[in-house]
């Protein structure tokens, strides 16, 4: 099955697209960009227009943080697709009018079908949303389930879940969990009674209603800066983590620009093996030790990995990183040709070309990189 990502050619900003199992799960991470709007409107039809597989839905967007070079294209991306849900840092599914933070160390469980609920007190669990992706489903059938940490196992398998459903099935699915710099309980309180004070002077029982409209989501990003301080929405970013839960059978990054990429891959192909390859996308996070021990309690379990690069690649937020930073395969910054702060930090591009000696992919306003993971049924 064949599991297609981009990085899209924006310039000096992020946005992230990916089709799964053939179209039948699409989503977006961040969209927005510094540089001419001409290239962020182009990236949008176009993956509106041709990455979606004629469904022109997307299942969801999660923003990373609020600066707009990562939610300036959200409005122009909502007219032109359906899209499902939004996510914003600390607040949850707006379909559910923002009353579910998404805290990663808070424990809940919901027990799934045909088994027995579990009690597990583990002090690292954190939020996995798992959905029931086969592609002969309808979207109606997804499933979510909420678990803990993946774990080793005693058998052939190299990656396992605290929850027997989320492996006990021959059916595809795919796992995405995201984590946030802890804010503490008067911050999100006062983040959450703010925006719904908000969504009420408005009318509105979601969220993405507010972001439809290109000031509704300036008001909201005031509200972040209010809350968070000026100048500090960085640290406010949320990581998104995801993978496979099939067997993972290749990984091929090519240039988008370049139309015949099976035959003609410009990167790193993989065979077949039993361990998963895990994205993990930062926007321009700035890691913590709470952090750090949360990327690689994942990564511990997992086999190829593919980062992009923190804050276009800043020195400042790659140094964060700490131990974690030689630990990928593929490193991807997405960056702006000319941009005034000038991103990638050379001792980012030298850490990874010459001291870790592993590719590093660039994605710009000119080019676009593109990679595919190939899975197949347990």
């Amino acid at each position: 099955m064949c599991n297609e990502f981009y990085f899209n050619a924006v310039g000096q900003g992020l946005f992230y697209s990916g089709s799964l199992f053939g179209g039948a799960y699409n989503f977006v991470y961040d969209c927005g960009t510094d540089s001419s709007s001409e290239y962020l409107s182009g990236a949008i039809q176009d993956v509106c227009n041709n990455r979606l597989h004629g469904k022109k839905t997307i299942d969801f967007v999660m923003i990373s943080h609020l600066h707009k070079d990562h939610f300036s294209g959200l409005s122009e991306l909502m007219s032109n697709a359906h899209v499902k849900k939004v996510y914003l840092p600390y607040l949850g599914d707006g379909n559910d009018t923002l009353k579910k933070f998404l805290i990663a160390r808070e424990v809940v469980f919901l027990p799934t079908e045909g088994s027995e609920e579990n009690n597990y007190s583990n002090r690292e669990a954190l939020y996995y949303r798992v959905y029931n992706l086969y592609s002969g489903r309808q979207r109606e059938t997804e499933v979510e389930f909420i678990g803990q940490e993946p774990y080793k196992r005693n058998d052939e398998n190299a990656i396992a879940y605290s929850k027997g459903a989320f492996y006990d099935s021959a059916e595809m699915r795919w796992c995405f969990s995201y984590f946030n710099m802890r804010a503490s309980d008067a911050k999100l309180n006062d983040l959450n009674a703010q925006i719904e004070a908000e969504m009420e002077r408005n009318g509105v029982d979601k969220i993405e209603k507010l972001l439809f409209d290109p000031n509704g989501i300036d008001i909201i990003q005031d509200i972040y800066k209010n809350v968070f301080g000026d100048g500090k929405q960085n640290l406010t970013s949320t990581v998104l983590v995801h993978y496979p839960l099939d067997i993972f059978t290749g990984l091929c990054f090519c240039n988008y620009d370049a139309p015949d990429y099976y035959p003609y891959p410009d990167g790193i192909y993989e065979n077949p093996c039993d361990k998963t390859v895990v994205t993990v996308l930062t926007g321009d996070a700035e890691f913590d030790d709470e952090m750090l021990a949360t990327l690689a309690d994942i990564l511990e379990y997992t086999g190829l990995k593919i980062l992009q690069v923190p804050h276009h690649g800043s020195s400042k937020n790659w140094k964060t990183l700490a131990y974690l930073r030689d630990n990928f395969n593929a490193y991807v910054a997405s960056f702006g040709l000319g941009n005034k702060y000038h991103h990638p930090n050379t001792d980012v591009v030298t850490d990874v070309t010459l001291k870790y000696k592993r590719p590093l992919f660039i994605s710009t306003q000119t080019t676009a990189r593109m990679y595919v993971i190939y899975t197949s049924r347990r």
